[in-house]
């Protein structure tokens, strides 16, 4: 990671839906193109007092994809409004020693939304997926000067009981 160019690959795995990834670590997961995830915090300053807060507001995480044999269960986790119990997506560096350093984990789960979509050329259509829980864990792993992976800096937050975990 001492290169801020490298190229990383991001794959997740969903209890009950598989993927097409060939690779050793992650197979059958699904590989994606990219993905995005945040929250939001209601805050306000007041002449003579300190910043309130309220409660966050965690956005679901939606990542695309190549559509893939995961891609008609996805739709129909989303129609049926299934819950699935765990979701983990990882990110590495790609090529070389293929470290993983970033890892976000979802507890009960549910597709919120589901779209496919495609264009000329040759290209596969796109997923756009996205992604409800009620539990997440983060990680993230520092690199040292040597470039050894480091102690992970690890967060979590429970939607439902709204508290650090």
């Amino acid at each position: 990671m001492s290169d801020q160019h490298s190229s990383i690959d991001y794959f997740l795995k969903i209890d009950g839906i598989e993927g097409e990834s060939k690779d050793s670590t992650h197979t059958n997961e699904i590989q994606l193109i990219g993905f995005n995830w945040g929250e939001t915090q209601p805050a306000s300053f007041v002449y003579g007092t300190g910043a309130g807060s309220g409660k966050v507001s965690m956005q679901d995480l939606t990542f695309t994809m190549r559509a893939c044999k995961a891609s008609p269960k996805l739709f129909l986790s989303c129609a049926k409004g299934e819950h699935i119990k765990e979701a983990t997506l990882v990110a590495r560096k790609a090529g070389g020693d293929q470290e993983e350093f970033y890892q976000i984990k979802l507890e009960d789960v549910m597709v919120s939304s589901y779209n496919t979509g495609g264009g000329t050329g040759d290209s596969l259509p796109m997923d756009t997926v996205t992604l409800a829980f009620a539990k997440i864990s983060y990680q993230y792993r520092p690199q040292s000067d040597k470039g050894a992976l480091e102690t992970p800096v690890k967060a979590g937050w429970n939607l439902q009981e709204n508290k650090a975990i």
